[in-house]
C-alpha cells in the first residue's frame, strides 16, 4: 500500500469530540490522497488534521506528502515541527527517518530569520502570522514579506532568499536585512542572497547615461555634418565661379561632400542606437523600480 510509510496517530481523549472527529476524518483523507498519488491534497489534509489535533505523527505525514509534492520548504517546516517535541515525541524509528529526510532537504532551501522585538507579526509565502523572533523555511527565490509591528504599523518588502540565512532585523527605523551563509560553502548559491529594495537600484541618470551619451554624440555628428555641408556648398560655388576649370576646388568639394555624408550617416546610426538604448534602459529601470517598490499593506 502506498501509505504504508505513513505514521499512525491516536487522538488524545482530552480534545473535544468535534475536533477529534474532524482530525480523524482529515487524517483518513490524507491517507487516501497519499495512496492515490495526490500528494498535494494529502499534505493539505494532514496539515488541516494537525491544526485540528496537533500531533508529531500527523506533522511527519504532512512532511512526507509535501516532499512527494516537490515542496521541500513546506516539508522542512513540517519536519521541524515533527522533531520539536512540543506536542509529543515521535516513535524512535520514525524520528530517525524524519531526521534523515530533514538533513537531505535542508541544503535545498533557505531561511528567513526574523529578529527584533517580540510582537512583530510576519506573513511570507505559506507562513502566516508568525511572530518574531522566528526562523522560516522558504524555497530559494524572491518573496514578498509583510509585517505588522506591535504598534499596529504595517508594511511590506521583497526579500531574495538563497540557500542560506537571510536576517530581517526590525529596529526603530524598520527592517534591515543581512545574509549569512551556512557552514558549508558548497551549500551557497552562485550569487549571494540579498534584499531587493528600491535603494539597490542604480540612479535613473546613471542607468540611462550610455543612451544619453550616444544621443549627445549623434547631435555633435549632426552639427559637424551641417558645417561640412555648408563648406561643401561654398567649395562647389567657387568651382563654378572659376568656370569649372580649377581642379583643386573640385577635389576639395568632393572631399567635403564625402565627409558630410559620413557625418550624416554617423548621426543617424549613433542617434538611433542611443535613443533605443536610452528607452530600453529607462524601461528596464522602471520595471525594476516597480518590482522593488515597497507599498503600504493594510492588515
Amino acid at each position: 500500500m502506498a501509505y504504508a510509510i505513513l505514521a499512525c496517530v491516536a487522538l488524545t481523549a482530552s480534545t473535544v469530540q468535534g475536533q477529534r472527529d474532524a482530525a480523524s476524518e482529515l487524517f483518513r483523507a490524507g491517507q487516501a490522497a497519499f495512496e492515490a498519488g495526490d500528494y498535494g491534497a494529502s499534505a493539505r489534509a494532514f496539515e488541516e488534521a494537525y491544526r485540528a489535533e496537533p500531533s508529531s505523527a500527523t506533522a511527519y505525514n504532512a512532511a512526507l506528502a509535501w516532499e512527494r509534492a516537490s515542496e521541500p520548504a513546506r516539508a522542512v517546516d513540517a519536519l521541524e515541527r515533527t522533531l520539536a517535541g512540543d506536542v509529543d515525541v515521535l516513535e524512535a524509528a520514525m524520528r530517525t527517518d524524519a531526521e534523515a529526510l530533514l538533513a537531505r532537504l535542508r541544503p535545498t532551501i533557505g531561511y528567513l530569520v526574523v529578529d527584533g522585538p517580540s510582537g512583530v507579526s510576519v506573513d511570507v509565502s505559506f507562513h502566516r502570522a508568525r511572530v518574531a523572533p522566528v526562523r522560516l523555511a522558504l524555497r530559494p527565490g524572491r518573496h514578498l514579506v509583510r509585517w505588522r509591528g506591535a504598534d499596529g504599523h504595517a508594511d511590506e518588502r521583497f526579500v531574495e532568499i538563497g540557500r542560506g540565512d537571510v536576517h530581517l532585523d526590525f529596529g526603530a527605523m524598520g527592517p534591515t536585512a543581512t545574509t549569512a551563509s551556512r557552514e558549508s560553502p558548497d551549500e551557497l548559491p552562485s550569487e549571494s542572497s540579498a534584499v531587493a529594495s528600491s535603494s539597490t537600484s542604480p540612479a535613473r541618470s546613471t542607468r540611462e547615461l550610455p543612451g544619453i551619451a550616444l544621443v549627445s554624440t549623434a547631435v555633435a555628428f549632426g552639427a559637424a555634418g551641417a558645417g561640412l555641408g555648408v563648406a561643401t556648398l561654398r567649395a562647389r560655388d567657387e568651382y563654378l565661379d572659376e568656370g569649372r576649370r580649377d581642379r583643386g576646388d573640385y577635389d576639395r568639394a568632393v572631399r567635403l561632400r564625402s565627409a558630410t555624408n559620413v557625418a550624416l550617416a554617423a548621426t543617424v546610426v549613433v542617434g538611433v542606437v542611443g535613443v533605443v538604448l536610452w528607452i530600453v534602459r529607462a524601461r528596464r529601470g522602471s520595471v525594476e523600480r516597480a518590482r522593488n517598490e515597497v507599498a503600504t499593506w493594510a492588515f
